[in-house]
């Protein structure tokens, strides 16, 4: 079993601009490999002819799939906050796990020491793999802390056949008092602290928001594509969706992924990928 969890989303940077990025943890949460695509935007004539079915083929076969074949490093699962990117099941052979639950609202963590990030065209390598090149040039290598000095950044060298790279862009309401309810923490382990101090985040203690017990959210739907073999299950605070599996392979699959879910918020990393795109196109 792979002690490694993948997680791909896609980002719409700006009106009809859509990037991909696949970043892949191990079991403290320390990133091994990232990788995304260069920005999607579909013309006119694209929209049309697709119609509804445009989204989940942009975000399932072109992105969701390219991202995880371009991968080196295997993975328990690829773990998705976007339900379209489930229509790449069908393509690929790592089961593909839905995360409930809203990452626009996220805050930016304070970056005491900024991730170098290099112009584009830059390659993601492994940690074992990038020490055989260490001596390339690369932009990432400086400024980097020792513990994440064999890392690279890089997109794929060009988007998905098919679409246009755009340019790139650049009252208070009164309340009845009600009483406070204090929101669970969720202590971390000062390993995955540690891990996170990478990131300029120094909080031992997570806030999370409650959920309610009683209720488990259904699946969202998506275009042309049957959802139904996603089974919802809670997983702490959080609510995954892991698909049907022959025999007794999706409990087998669902125990692994909640024993590297007591180290990983299986919905924190999301954010992460979604500042790295943006800064990476600020580089760019």
């Amino acid at each position: 079993m792979s002690e490694n969890l993948g997680f791909l989303t896609v980002v719409e940077q700006a009106p009809g601009v859509l990037t991909g990025g696949y970043l892949v943890l191990n079991r403290t949460g320390r990133p091994l490999e990232f990788h995304c695509t260069l920005p999607l935007s579909p013309d006119r004539i694209q929209q049309i002819l697709y119609g509804d079915a445009l989204k989940p083929f942009i975000y399932g076969e072109r992105i969701a799939q390219t991202l995880i074949q371009r991968s080196k490093l295997p993975v328990l699962a690829v773990l998705t906050s976007e339900a379209s990117v489930l229509s790449a099941q069908p393509l690929i052979d790592t089961p593909i796990v839905y995360v409930f639950g809203d990452t626009s609202t996220s805050k930016r963590p304070p970056l005491t020491t900024p991730m170098p990030i290099s112009a584009p065209a830059q390659t993601v390598q492994t940690e074992s793999a990038a020490l055989e090149s260490e001596q390339a040039e690369s932009e990432l290598t400086k400024d980097t802390p020792a513990e994440h000095s064999a890392m690279e950044h890089s997109e794929t060298e060009s988007a998905p056949t098919g679409f246009a790279q755009p340019e790139q862009a650049v009252q208070e309401q009164s309340v009845q008092e009600q009483p406070v309810r204090e929101q669970p923490v969720r202590e971390i382990s000062a390993e995955l602290s540690e891990s996170l101090k990478t990131f300029g985040i120094h909080s031992t203690r997570f806030r999370s928001q409650e959920t309610n017990s009683d209720v488990m959210p259904s699946m969202p739907g998506v275009s042309g594509f049957d959802t139904e073999m996603w089974q919802p299950v809670r997983l702490g605070n959080r609510v995954i969706a892991v698909p049907e599996r022959p025999g007794t392979e999706w409990n087998e699959l669902l125990a692994d992924i909640k024993t590297l879910a007591k180290m990983i918020d299986v919905l924190e990393p999301f954010s992460r990928i979604r500042f790295a795109l943006e800064a990476a196109r600020a580089a760019a």
